[in-house]
């Protein structure tokens, strides 16, 4: 995103800690361009890996709370391939995803600040999705919990011994959840009502933040 004369906006690029800005390098053809008149609020990448989902394409959805009417804009650079994710936002932040598809001139668009910044700060602004699913349970459930990263798109372990894991556990009274499957709200029930929870270490595990 950058402003008319083409100078980047700095706040909206992808920040993973102190001195490390990423943002897209390309040239495109201005000549042909959509508009988008409607009020706006620019919410970041959008990312397919959950982790990343979960810390940075959330991380500046608190502002929809202030900014009840705008279109939720999002920038997808490694492409949109989970459906699911957009009811995952939609459960939790109670708008539907907007995403750029070509070069578009916003006329009435505000961008805050991220509230998550990786290896770098963290805001108690980032939980409002989560407070805002409101999920409250009392019934605690001894069985401990195994985040499996089974079929997580980027799992660099063999099927077959997630299999294997899964099953040992499973018969030693492990629940087994696959986070990236659950909407938030589904998420909150299960850290709520369990004790103990265990996985690789990961992106299955990125939920224990809110």
């Amino acid at each position: 995103i950058t402003e008319r004369n083409g100078n980047p906006i700095e706040s909206t690029y992808l920040n993973r800690g102190v001195g490390e800005l990423l943002h897209e390098n390309r040239s495109e053809d201005l000549n042909n361009i959509d508009i988008i008149e409607e009020p706006a609020i620019y919410l970041g990448w959008w990312f397919d890996h959950y982790g990343h989902f979960m810390t940075e394409t959330l991380s500046r959805h608190f502002a929809l709370a202030k900014a009840s009417g705008r279109l939720a804009l999002f920038h997808a650079p490694y492409g949109k391939k989970n459906s699911h994710f957009d009811y995952i936002f939609e459960n939790a932040c109670g708008s539907k995803p907007i995403f750029f598809t070509k070069p578009t001139l916003l006329k009435n668009t505000i961008v805050p600040e991220p509230a998550f910044i990786p290896r770098r700060e963290v805001y108690s602004a980032f939980n409002s999705f989560a407070l805002n699913c409101d999920v409250r349970e009392n019934n605690k459930i001894h069985a401990p919990v195994y985040f499996s990263r089974r079929y997580l798109p980027s799992n660099k372990i063999d099927d077959d011994e997630h299999a294997k894991a899964e099953k040992l556990l499973s018969e030693s009274g492990f629940l087994i959840v696959y986070p990236e499957f659950l909407s938030v709200s589904d998420q909150q029930i299960i850290f709520n009502s369990h004790d103990y929870f265990c996985g690789y270490i990961g992106s299955a595990l990125h939920t224990v933040i809110s």
